[in-house]
């Protein structure tokens, strides 16, 4: 309604390789060798990501640092890395959140990390459950 433009996330079949789709709703999506639900592929409908680009970023668990696990594909790290102006988000229940997790240097942290109950980095004066 406010003129964005939405996009799915579409595993274009090269290695770790991964291009956004704009889709107008989730009428058209099918399931991929993965279980996961995306468009079908039309090269007219990849979007062209800018600085006003924003993304959530998927993963099964989280620390207070915003190190990420994900399902160990990497995309999203391979993904981000050629596009280091987005910005970038993870949604998770506090459940999902450990103090530290291990990490590697090629591991891209999202700028937030957002929980039912705190916005990570914590802010001065809040404690990590």
């Amino acid at each position: 309604k406010k003129g964005k433009e939405v996009a799915v996330p579409y595993m274009t079949g090269k290695p770790h390789e991964m291009v956004f789709l704009k889709i107008e709703g989730l009428d058209n999506l099918v399931e991929n060798k993965y279980g996961i639900l995306e468009p079908v592929f039309n090269e007219e409908d990849i979007l062209n990501s800018d600085e006003s680009t924003f993304i959530i970023v998927p993963a099964l668990v989280l620390d207070n640092n915003k190190n990420r696990m994900g399902y160990g594909g990497g995309f999203y790290d391979k993904y981000l890395e050629k596009h280091p102006d987005l910005h970038t988000i993870a949604v998770a229940f506090e459940l999902q959140m450990y103090r530290e997790l291990p990490f590697e240097e090629h591991d891209i942290k999202p700028e937030k990390v957002i929980t039912e109950k705190h916005i990570y980095p914590l802010e001065s004066g809040e404690c990590f459950l």
